[in-house]
């Protein structure tokens, strides 16, 4: 098992207690000590929260980021990402 960059749509649902992702965050974390995601996630997820007013999983929220690691956005990993992107684009397997 790779390390992983985990995207909203799983974070979301590992946050609404979805047992098939919980398991597999379970079994990550076997092999690795922290979640990963990105400051995006964190701004989807945090901004999603605040404006339902989720005043309970919005602290849940802040102490599951507090024990995980939040990648920054650079510019280097953006140039990163439009690489591969095109090279997945050429390929005709982007996402």
């Amino acid at each position: 098992m790779k390390p992983a960059l985990i995207d909203t749509d799983i974070l979301s649902k590992f946050l609404k207690g979805n047992t098939k992702v919980k398991e597999k965050f379970k079994n990550y974390l076997r092999a690795y000590n922290h979640i990963n995601f990105s400051i995006i996630t964190y701004y989807e997820i945090i901004s999603g929260l605040k404006h339902r007013d989720a005043h309970k999983q919005i602290n849940t929220f802040l102490e599951f980021s507090a024990l995980n690691n939040i990648l920054p956005l650079t510019i280097q990993s953006s140039k990163n990402s439009a690489v591969i992107y095109a090279d997945l684009r050429k390929k005709g397997t982007e996402a």
